[in-house]
């Protein structure tokens, strides 16, 4: 027993032995393992620091390469402005950021960020819009005067009106250079209708959005110059607009508003001037008056706090305005001259542009007056049917006839409107104008469109009535090769009509007449209101230049030779005494003359009627006017440009805007346009570009993203045909009823035919009398206001009864005779069934 145990603790041992080996075995294979992997790290090191230093030198190219665009998680203003002038030369917005990163890596850059998104761009776009508002604020605030000048335009059935300002503006790019006159786009807005009232609430709104813009922003903060509403209408002095009756009502209430500012202004001064016990006593009576005007203190405490505030400026503004009138009133004379200034002014485009209006209309009147035979009519093809069969000048018999005659016109004017549609439509699918402009080109080597009397432009009818004669027997050939060239060898109607114009010798008279105008007066007026050295002209100043203008057409109708006579040049039939503007069309007309028998009298009905125009169209510019009588330094003031083309173009541009990005909106077009038209990038640089600036313009874009104007305007736009629409309706309603028991009443009044009754009625009963006759269809008794006096009605109502009773007694005669024709055949008739 003994010895096995002590075999057994052998055994122990022996194991333990053996144990203790393995781990020293398994130990020396770590070992070695850790050994192996830490020379495999030795060997490896060169490889890693190697590999670190070139990671390390292409990390270093990478940053030497790339562009920072952002700044704490914004494109830097430089990036902004880069995404607008891409939209602005014709980049889509949706793609500006593409564009920006494909042309830096052509460039050998790499922008520090992903591509730019659409929304981004159209913020930036916005932000140019406020930017510009701040630079117009900026740049009224720091100007005393301004004039104004706008116009408007329909476009998809809703009305749009454009505003520009004029005024003194320094050279952002050249600060040392003087300052000139600039033309400032203030905004393309929507209105809800084209009446005076709608255009002047426009104007109000925009010139306080900028107002607003310019106040709220840290420019103003910054120069701490201060622009309050009544002091922008304060330093408006003048207005350019066309002619039309709506422009001249705009500017009479422009006026009434610029006295209520002035009166409210003198009136705050006068107010903060008085004495502290009369200022407490005039405020303490404002507030009785404004509880009393609520209905008393109970109607006053039952308003909300948002109507008593409503209410308590109405009653300082109309404070301010009475104390106002009283200080105007103790003002020396001179003070409220130069507080008064405000002058209107008619665009000097739309004044040529009506006396050739004026001239075409005096010279298809003297074809009548005279008695000759005029321009052969050119109806269109429906009109042309009806009137088959009608010899040109005889009297229509139908009335469809009539009405066809009526509507159809006839001479140069239509005849080049004519031409218009046929060579150069306005839908340029239709018409020839390739095939025009192809003709031109090969037999007589010149490239031109055929003037664009499809739109309205200006010249444009004397321009095409040049073309077609200097061209005549070419476009003659022109429309026989049309002709030919179709499989049924005929021209289409317009066609025809061109034709026989070409063709016809009072036509063609007319036709002389454009031209011979546009050379001597058109063009001449054109050089020096649109000529490339007007630069700074006042259009003010242009009064004995109209006078001229007057003068030199007067001399033409007294001595026709001057333009006619066979010794007459440029030098004695141009209003300038230079060069005609088309050589070739007035040698082409001196070449017609002698076929032209009536070509003198036409000429001098036409510059009748357009003296008789321009006499009416530069009133403004009349002895003892407003222009007249102004001073230097007053037209100075008031400076406004020679045409109203500005605003004209910016109704164009937007309408090619909106036909290119249908689902663009007004602001949106307004941001981009008004930050090109203005030159804001320049004022940007120069002026707003502190890290505040950018910051605020940021944030104002934001705000104005998120505030719905479109929504809002579209909401009104809708809300006000509604209810223009409701209003017609109810006065439809209220019409109807009057009239039905005006009829009722009249259908219950019996004819007074007795000359002893007639005579004992009032005035009264005697109009009632005679609106019975009309109504029973006697039309010569002639309209009410026509017959005034109680006499007058007397006769015409005597006159009326024996018509009546001729008519009756004519209407008995017819009965009779029917009713005896009517007696005979029944007799005849029974006469046969007995026969039978």
């Amino acid at each position: 027993m003994h010895l096995e145990a002590e075999l057994l603790a052998k055994q122990a041992e022996v194991d333990k032995i053996q144990a203790l080996e393995a781990i020293k075995q398994k130990e020396q294979r770590r070992i070695r393992a850790q050994l192996r992997a830490l020379e495999a790290k030795v060997y490896r090191i060169p490889q890693r620091i190697r590999k670190a230093v070139e990671s390390g030198r292409q990390r270093s190219s990478e940053l030497a390469r790339a562009v920072v665009v952002k700044k704490q998680r914004a494109y830097i203003p430089e990036m902004r402005s880069l995404a607008r002038i891409l939209v602005k030369s014709g980049c889509s917005q949706a793609h500006v950021g593409a564009v920006i990163q494909r042309v830096a890596r052509m460039a050998g850059k790499d922008l520090v960020s992903r591509a730019m998104s659409r929304r981004t761009v159209g913020r930036a776009i916005k932000e140019g819009g406020i930017a510009s508002n701040i630079q117009l604020g900026h740049e009224i605030a720091t100007n005393k005067d301004f004039t104004a000048s706008c116009d408007g335009t329909s476009h998809k059935d809703l009305q749009y009106e454009a505003l520009h300002i004029a005024l003194l503006a320094p050279s952002y790019e050249d600060p040392s250079a003087p300052h000139t006159h600039k033309l400032r786009l203030v905004s393309v807005r929507t209105t809800v209708n084209h009446t005076s009232e709608s255009q002047l609430e426009g104007i109000k709104e925009s010139l306080e959005a900028v107002r607003k813009a310019y106040a709220d922003s840290p420019l103003a903060k910054r120069t701490q110059i201060s622009l309050e509403a009544d002091e922008v209408m304060l330093r408006w002095r003048g207005l350019n607009t066309d002619h039309a009756a709506d422009q001249q009502k705009l500017y009479r209430l422009a006026c009434l508003w610029k006295a209520e500012c002035l009166h409210a202004q003198l009136g705050q001064v006068k107010i903060i001037s008085q004495p502290s016990d009369a200022l407490i006593e005039t405020m303490l009576e404002t507030n009785q008056q404004k509880i009393l005007d609520a209905g008393g203190q109970q109607a006053w405490d039952a308003l909300t706090a948002e109507q008593k505030t409503v209410r308590e400026v109405t009653a300082m503004r109309q404070l301010s305005i009475r104390l106002g009138k009283e200080a105007y009133g103790d003002l020396p004379e001179e003070k409220r001259r130069e507080l008064d200034l405000f002058i209107w002014c008619g665009c000097c485009m739309h004044k040529e542009l009506n006396s050739v209006k004026g001239g075409n209309r005096a010279m298809q009147e003297y074809w009548i007056k005279q008695n000759l035979p005029g321009p052969i009519l050119l109806a269109n093809r429906d009109n042309a049917a009806t009137l088959d069969g009608i010899a040109d000048g005889e009297a229509a018999s139908t009335a469809a006839e009539k009405r066809a005659q009526e509507v159809s016109s006839r001479g140069g004017v239509k005849t080049a409107d004519l031409a218009g549609a046929l060579f150069n439509h306005k839908d340029d699918k239709k018409g020839a104008q390739d095939t025009y402009r192809n003709y031109l080109r090969e037999n007589y080597g010149r490239l031109t469109k055929f003037p664009d009397t499809s739109n309205t432009r200006y010249q444009s009818y004397c321009e095409a009535a040049a073309e077609l004669l200097v061209y005549k027997d070419g476009l003659v050939s022109l429309l026989d090769l049309i002709k030919d060239k179709k499989t049924a060898r005929t021209l289409n109607h317009m066609e025809q009509n061109v034709y026989n114009a070409l063709h016809d010798i009072p036509t063609l008279t007319e036709l002389s007449v454009l031209v011979l105008y546009s050379q001597a007066i058109t063009h001449p007026y054109m050089r020096v209101i649109r000529g490339s050295d007007i630069g700074d002209a006042n259009m003010l100043n242009y009064g004995p230049y109209h006078r001229e203008v007057l003068t030199f057409i007067q001399k033409l109708i007294d001595e026709p030779a001057l333009l006619l006579g066979d010794t007459a040049t440029y030098k004695t039939g141009s209003l300038d005494g230079k060069e005609w503007f088309r050589s070739e069309a007035v040698a082409v007309v001196r070449e017609l003359a002698p076929s032209l028998p009536h070509l003198e009298g036409a000429l001098v009905a036409f510059l009748q009627g357009s003296l008789a125009t321009w006499e009416r169209f530069t009133s403004e510019f009349a002895p003892g006017g407003l222009i007249d009588l102004a001073t230097a330094t007053e037209r100075e003031r008031a400076w406004m440009p020679a045409t109203n083309d500005a605003n004209e173009g910016a109704l164009g541009s937007f309408r090619l805007h909106a036909r290119m990005k249908p689902n663009s909106t007004i602001q949106a077009y307004n941001a981009q346009a008004t930050y090109t038209h203005n030159d804001t990038e320049s004022f940007m640089g120069a002026v707003l570009n502190k890290p505040e600036d950018h910051l605020h313009l940021m944030r104002m874009a934001r705000a104005a993203d998120s505030s719905g104007l479109a929504a809002k305007a579209r909401a009104e736009q809708v809300a006000y045909d509604q209810r223009v629409v409701e209003e017609k309706r109810a006065k439809d309603k209220e019409r109807t009823q009057k009239e039905a028991e005006k009829t009722a009443r009249f259908l219950a009044l019996a004819f007074v035919v007795d000359l002893d009754a007639i005579n004992k009625l009032s005035s009264t009963q005697l109009e009632d009398q005679l609106d019975k006759h009309r109504r029973n269809g006697d039309k010569e008794i002639g309209l009410k206001k026509l017959s005034t006096r109680k006499a007058d009605k007397l006769v015409k109502l005597l006159d009326a009864v024996t018509r009546y009773q001729t008519r009756l007694a004519a209407e008995d005669v017819a009965e009779s005779t029917v009713e005896g024709a009517s007696e005979a055949l029944d007799s005849h008739l029974d006469a046969m069934e007995v026969d039978d």
